[in-house]
């Protein structure tokens, strides 16, 4: 009778610890075009992001990388950059207000303005925490150079991204206009590593329209990006075809076929 209760209490401890083990999360893992792999993300033990390579698909070998590295809270801190010898070309540093990232600086690890702050990008956010502006200024006046402004929809999806150029006051150069769609999965958001990662909207948005404009208003290129035969994994998408239709000037279509891996974390 002992050895009997002693193995019910044993197969129940085995049961209740497999009920409170927390299920894995899916991360992106790694996107292939036309059948080759463009992009692999690596992450740690901690569930962050720490690697992203970006193949070169006619010889399959790894063409550009970047490294993320975090702080004790869990922001991310620094990129670097790598070259396909394994050398470091360029370096980005991240600075952060409680949970926003506020500013990015870059610089270049050779050259003659090597070790020095290049690109300075401030972000900006609306009262629900989502991105709304990317602004480029001047790194020695903060004199505005350029800036990306976002729109959304009520789901958290980009419904519109807008580029000015500042001349001194804002033009607008291009926008890119998404059609709405279902939510980009919660998970997927989690594990990124940049303040913002545009791939993830090609996941969700059936139709993209850019318009890059002349500096008075008027269309001077147009093109039209659909999204169809998407095949999906619990809300995940496995593969879609991107079919690029060329408007303003007119040209002819490009297709390309898109595949999804994910892991879990």
């Amino acid at each position: 009778m002992k050895r009997i209760l002693f193995a019910a209490s044993f197969l129940f401890l085995i049961c209740s610890c497999k009920k409170d083990k927390p299920a894995k999360e899916k991360a992106l893992s790694k996107v292939f075009q036309d059948g080759a792999l463009l992009y692999e993300f690596l992450y740690s033990s901690q569930k962050k992001m720490v690697r992203l390579n970006e193949y070169d698909q006619s010889s399959g070998m790894v063409d550009y990388a970047s490294t993320f590295e975090y702080d004790a809270s869990g922001h991310m801190v620094l990129v670097y950059e790598w070259n396909k010898a394994g050398k470091k070309t360029a370096k980005a540093i991240y600075s952060w207000n409680a949970d926003k990232c506020e500013q990015q600086d870059y610089m270049p690890l050779s050259g003659t303005d090597s070790g020095k702050i290049t690109v300075r990008i401030k972000y900006d956010y609306d009262t629900g925490g989502r991105l709304t502006k990317e602004g480029w200024v001047d790194v020695q006046t903060g004199v505005p150079l350029n800036a990306n402004e976002l729109t959304y929809y009520d789901n958290g999806n980009i419904r519109a991204s807008s580029d000015y150029n500042y001349s001194p006051g804002p033009v607008l150069q291009f926008r890119l206009e998404y059609a709405a769609g279902d939510p980009v999965p919660a998970s997927l958001l989690k594990f990124k590593a940049y303040p913002i990662d545009y791939m993830l909207f090609d996941f969700t948005a059936p139709e993209q329209r850019f318009y890059q404009y002349n500096g008075v208003g008027a269309v001077t290129n147009q093109t039209s990006q659909v999204f169809s035969n998407r095949q999906f994994d619990q809300g995940y998408v496995l593969e879609q075809t991107q079919t690029i239709k060329k408007v303003i000037p007119a040209g002819p279509e490009l297709v390309r076929q898109w595949r999804y891996e994910y892991i879990g974390l």
